[in-house]
């Protein structure tokens, strides 16, 4: 009894991490909690008086710093004065408590600042209710505490009204019975005597032992009952006011007969104005049908470039000026708000770019210079309307050029503000025209109201273009506005949110994320200030140090001052499309007299002077741009230092020029460009997580041929540990499958990404999956993948997604396009074979042992898709995995075995989605839905189709390897 420990076992010193010496040297109330050791005193003095202590629990301090929770029983002997106990370790416990009891308050917390009553009803096999949980406002509905109903759910029922407990009590069972949501509303008689109307709703669920679960909300509807009986009782003298009125309604009778004359002409005249609407509609829509035709038609003959440009300009006007007609004639559709928007993929750059095309003849017939500049921070893959943003942008842009006798029109596209989900983007379109008054940009967005009004205006037009547009963008979200000055011009703007693209996230191949290994300069001469801004911005952001100058004596000042420091310049840039000055002939002089100094020269002019541009590179000029000047084109001519001998780039060629083509010929032309993300070594590695041996090899094979060396592991956690043991970049990416057993590829990415908040640098993942929802790629893209393959994987689809997250694989991919382009010889026994066995074989083919069914697998579009050589050892493959992932599914079955059905069914949907085989995967995904309802007659009942379905495909390609 004195306090101090005499004999401890073993596993004390373990608990604790004391040594015995250390243990016996103290009082043993040393080791105890501050906190308990008042409660611990007690208990010991207890023990003193010969009184046992059972289960009595307190905290020891380990050597450590840390705490234990023990639970004691403890006898003493008071003649030998000693204390005889057991502890057990309850950490564990204790910590798990504590969580439940956590979680249970914030349910509580939840439940109580909900409006209503949150509640568990519980029915059992044999009739018998009860509530599992009731949140404490049950108290102001029922009158009673939550746990005098979670005890007895009489004291619930006793409240209901007893007409309502009879209407109420069937409906309980017709839910129970067909597993529907259970909905009521009741009145609940407090002890007052005073009558509350509620609304029940839940939905039930069934549960171990025949019960069924009701989740549900119980809200007071007093309120609402109270003012529908209002509203009740106001018809009720409303319908006595009708009856006092129909001695007024028979004077009216006259009246309203004249009025049913009026209304029946004007319906009359509204027929006439549809039927003039859809005629008119018809007779402008027919031909631009027309010419959208013949434009088609001609994209089909052999045209030079120059001429091919010219009719898909032709050709995309068309069908944007068909759009506006459309529209505008649609125009009570948009007053009945009926006009519905797209949210599709688009590129704000390229669209507005594509704009600037499509308007460039008119504003060279007025000889005025037209730019666009879209800011690089625009994230390149967004969603919206491209349709509605494009009409709003040509009807601003057109009209901006119809009011601009002299100068220049500048397209703009910036960024306005962002968050995580939406990017918002700021256009603005503005023009050196003949600006307005404060009175007409009051009236300016009304229909049919112009700047203008009076019967000898200069300006046609009628006046619904930027009504439409103020429609359109305000339906998109955003605002629309202008800021003008009589005679100085205007800017109109709108904006629109947009939504980011996100499993296209994060392209490395943008202009913005390419930079020059060695910045040089690079001059530019433009009259025009805003111009110039356009093109330093451009070249600043690709790492280039831009010298602006506005006049040729400043271009000639700065040329002599980089003489002076033995500089030079690598390319000069010199606009020629103004009236300022002569650029080409400055162009000439620069590049004939100042060589060494100026560098490369280029010329940015109009394209009504082709004859004067092909004189300038005769000259020397290394290559003429033409207005409206794409960014891909001019960083491609900036950054090649060996551009191809002296060149004219005249009109772009849509939308598909675009930088990412630039950046992959630069690869090729020896530039120094390198990419912002980290290089690796010279054969890079990725990581393959697939579970399926035959998809393994094929993902293997797919992932070599691109110059990789490919780690194949079976599933997740695999795929963990060899991340977690490699150093940081040794893998260039990770392509991981998302069903596997163990670990499947949501959790392996979570528990990766875990890795990298530790201090790993973040590497690509790549779901490949048999899914192809678009559920499916957003429950990929929210676990932490950054992109999404649908198997089957093509070689197309692979390489898409390389190029986007593995940047060093670049010139690789070049190389192989060009050896996949390569004419290769094909013997005429190849060309037969492939006819016979090609896209849509069926039962006329015409060998004699050709199958006598419908083709189950297109061996056309697999070759295609694989390559012949690698598609037989696939096929091969295909069926010694597929025969015993049958054989295994029918065993599985037999034993009832859910969830390993479901594991297995997967795998054949997967093996079956390589081979494009469209029933086999189709069969698949049934047999695994039913697993999953534990459903075996229509599990079993499938795998017998399954099974005739596989054997047609065993016989196909058994047939087809044959002749092979």
């Amino acid at each position: 009894f004195d306090g101090y420990f005499r004999q401890v076992n073993p596993q004390w010193t373990e608990t604790l991490g004391y040594a015995v010496e250390e243990l016996i040297a103290k009082p043993f109330i040393e080791f105890v909690h501050p906190e308990d050791r008042e409660s611990t005193m007690v208990a010991s003095q207890n023990l003193t008086k010969g009184e046992p202590v059972r289960f009595f629990e307190n905290r020891y301090i380990c050597k450590d710093g840390t705490f234990k929770w023990l639970i004691w029983n403890a006898t003493s002997d008071v003649e030998t004065r000693r204390v005889f106990a057991v502890a057990h370790d309850i950490s564990d416990r204790r910590k798990t408590e504590a969580e439940l009891e956590s979680v249970s308050d914030r349910i509580d917390n939840v439940a109580k600042h909900l409006p209503g009553v949150i509640y568990q009803f519980l029915r059992t096999k044999d009739g018998a209710y009860s509530f599992p949980y009731i949140s404490e406002s049950c108290r102001a509905i029922f009158g009673h505490e939550r746990h005098e109903i979670e005890k007895d759910s009489n004291l619930a029922f006793y409240r209901l009204h007893p007409d309502d407990l009879k209407a109420m009590l069937p409906a309980i069972e017709h839910s129970f019975e067909t597993l529907t949501t259970f909905k009521f509303e009741t009145r609940i008689i407090s002890s007052t005597g005073s009558v509350k109307w509620v609304r029940a709703t839940s939905s039930p669920e069934s549960i171990d032992d025949g019960k069924t679960l009701w989740n549900g909300l119980m809200m007071d509807i007093t309120d609402i009952k109270t003012a529908d009986d209002k509203i009740k009782q106001l018809n009720d003298d409303l319908a006595q006011r009708v009856s006092i009125l129909a001695a007024v309604n028979q004077e009216l009778e006259i009246l309203t007969h004249k009025l049913e004359l009026a209304y029946d002409e004007a319906l009359e005249a509204s027929k006439l104005k549809s039927e003039f609407v859809a005629n008119i509609s018809h007779e402008v829509r027919t031909p631009i049908s027309a010419v959208l035709g013949m434009t088609e038609l001609l994209m089909d003959t052999p045209l030079s470039g120059e001429q091919d440009s010219f009719v898909k300009i032709v050709n995309e006007s068309a069908q944007s000026l068909l759009t506006i007609i459309n529209d505008i004639l649609d125009f009570s559709k948009m007053e009945a708000g009926r006009l519905e928007l797209e949210v599709i993929d688009l590129n704000v750059r390229s669209l507005v770019e594509g704009c600037a095309d499509w308007l460039a003849s008119s504003a060279r017939r007025k000889r005025l210079a037209l730019m666009t500049y879209s800011d690089p921070s625009i994230p390149q893959f967004v969603k919206g309307d491209p349709v509605r943003l494009r009409q709003v942008l040509l009807n601003l842009a057109s009209n901006a050029i119809k009011f601009t006798e002299t100068g220049e029109i500048i397209v703009k596209a910036t960024k306005f503000r962002e968050t995580e989900e939406r990017v918002v983007i700021l256009f603005q379109v503005s023009d050196t025209g003949i600006g307005l008054s404060e009175a007409a940009r009051k009236r300016l967005f009304q229909p049919f109201a112009q700047a203008d009004g009076s019967t000898t205006r200069k300006y046609g037009g009628t006046g619904l273009g930027l009504s439409i547009s103020k429609r359109l963008v305000e339906m998109m979200g955003g605002e629309i506005g202008v800021t003008s000055e009589e005679k100085k011009g205007s800017t109109f703007w709108f904006t629109v949110p947009l939504e980011r693209e996100r499993w296209l996230a994060q392209p490395d191949l943008r202009a913005e994320q390419v930079q020059v290994l060695e910045p040089f300069d690079v001059m530019v001469i433009d009259h025009s200030t805003s111009s110039r801004n356009i093109l330093c911005a451009y070249l600043e952001n690709a790492g280039i140090r831009p010298h602006g100058a506005a006049t040729p004596g400043d271009a000639l000042h700065i040329i002599s001052e980089m003489k002076e420091k033995d500089g030079h310049f690598t390319v000069t840039i010199v606009d020629a499309s103004g009236d300022t000055f002569d650029g080409f002939t400055l162009a000439k002089q620069i590049a004939q007299l100042h060589t060494q100094t100026a560098g490369r020269v280029i010329i940015i002019g109009a394209y009504d002077e082709k004859e004067r541009m092909e004189d300038a590179v005769k000259a020397g000029i290394t290559a003429c741009l033409v207005k409206p000047l794409r960014r891909a084109h001019l960083l491609e001519v900036v950054l090649k230092p060996n551009f191809g001998g002296q060149e004219i780039l005249s009109m772009p060629e849509g939308e598909d020029s675009d930088i990412e083509t630039v950046l992959m010929n630069l690869s090729q032309s020896g530039s120094e460009l390198v990419h912002t993300t980290d290089g690796g070594a010279n054969r890079l590695h990725v990581l393959l997580a697939e579970d399926n041996p035959v998809l393994q090899q094929l993902a293997e094979r797919q992932l070599r041929k691109f110059g990789f060396d490919v780690i194949v592991v079976g599933n997740g956690k695999e795929a963990v540990a060899n991340i977690e043991s490699v150093d940081v970049g040794y893998f260039a990416a990770v392509f991981m499958d998302c069903q596997m057993p163990g670990m499947d590829g949501y959790e392996a990415t979570a528990a990766i990404r875990n890795l990298e908040v530790k201090g790993k640098r973040r590497v690509p993942i790549i779901a490949m999956t048999a899914g192809a929802m678009p559920s499916d790629r957003e429950r990929c893209i929210q676990s932490g993948m950054d992109d999404y393959l649908s198997k089957p994987v093509g070689h197309e689809q692979l390489k898409r997604v390389i190029a986007a997250w593995i940047p060093q694989i670049y010139d690789r991919l070049k190389d192989a396009d060009e050896q996949a382009n390569a004419p290769k010889a094909v013997t005429q026994a190849q060309l037969d074979n492939t006819k016979e066995f090609e896209v849509g074989s069926s039962k006329e083919a015409t060998t004699a042992d050709a199958p006598e069914y419908e083709v189950p697998i297109k061996i056309g579009d697999l070759q295609k898709l694989y390559g012949k050589e690698d598609l037989e050892d696939i096929l091969r493959m295909f069926l010694a995995e597929a025969t015993e992932l049958l054989g295994t599914l029918e065993e599985q079955i037999e034993a009832h075995q859910d969830r390993e059905l479901a594991a297995t069914a997967h795998q054949m949907k997967g093996l079956s989605a390589v081979l494009c085989a469209n029933d086999l995967t189709r069969l698949s995904l049934e047999i695994e839905q039913a697993a999953k309802r534990s459903a075996w007659e229509p599990a079993s009942s499938t795998l017998l189709l399954l099974s005739e379905e596989f054997a047609k495909v065993r016989t196909f390609v058994n047939s087809y390897l044959n002749k092979e």
